[in-house]
């Protein structure tokens, strides 16, 4: 005969609940993955074998390609609680400028990953133009978030190179894959000057074998996907 006994975290996962399992010797329940959780509180029973090391000590599985909070996640921070997701579509059509073409934004320029959030509300701050990349994405509520904001050129990169995973998760939760197209890219929100910004080209398919390149921020052929953290 087996006591469980049952320890609550109401604020280990939004969505979850966290309890740790025990039986009165001391012995714990299956654990199918093998990740230290029982598979009666396990909120990824089925967890890769290469994503274990990320399960953090709330029991909450954070993973690179994991829908999580609105989008798939392409970046997990160290402490491996908090990190990116990329937004599951395309936010717009093609024809989306950078916006102030000739005009300097100061301080939008940002490149690593953490920065882009900061990158879009100084060029908000600065750009007073609207149907721009940082407009759109500020001004988006996808999946019932509004804190999206537009890549920085570190981050943008990092989705490029987990394109591919971004794509597959995206499609089972009704979002669209990115597009690779030879006159297609996309922006981030890390200014090069005041007549340029990085864009990334997607035409390698995921392969990371190009890097974020400048071109005029009045170029109509880009599009945006937003990115937003956890």
């Amino acid at each position: 005969i087996y006591i469980y006994i049952y320890m609550y975290n109401w604020h280990a996962c939004p969505g979850s609940m966290n309890m740790t399992v025990k039986d009165v010797d001391g012995q714990r329940d299956e654990d199918t993955d093998g990740d230290g959780v029982s598979n009666l509180i396990d909120v990824c029973p089925e967890t890769p074998e290469a994503e274990i090391g990320n399960v953090n000590d709330l029991g909450c599985h954070i993973f690179i390609g994991s829908y999580r909070e609105g989008g798939v996640v392409f970046y997990v921070d160290e402490t491996n609680e908090h990190g990116l997701v990329s937004d599951i579509q395309n936010l717009g059509e093609v024809g989306i400028v950078w916006g102030c073409w000739g005009t300097e934004v100061y301080h939008a320029d940002g490149t690593a990953i953490g920065t882009g959030a900061q990158n879009t509300l100084d060029i908000l701050a600065e750009c007073t133009e609207d149907s721009t990349a940082a407009y759109y994405a500020a001004n988006s509520v996808a999946q019932g978030y509004d804190d999206w904001f537009l890549p920085s050129y570190d981050e943008l990169d990092k989705m490029h190179c987990l394109s591919e995973v971004i794509d597959s998760v995206a499609a089972l939760n009704g979002g669209k894959d990115f597009i690779f197209d030879d006159h297609y890219g996309y922006w981030s929100s890390t200014q090069y000057d005041e007549e340029y910004a990085y864009f990334q080209d997607f035409t390698s398919g995921g392969n990371c074998t190009n890097s974020p390149e400048s071109y005029p921020k009045r170029y109509l052929y880009l599009s945006v996907r937003t990115a937003r953290a956890f």
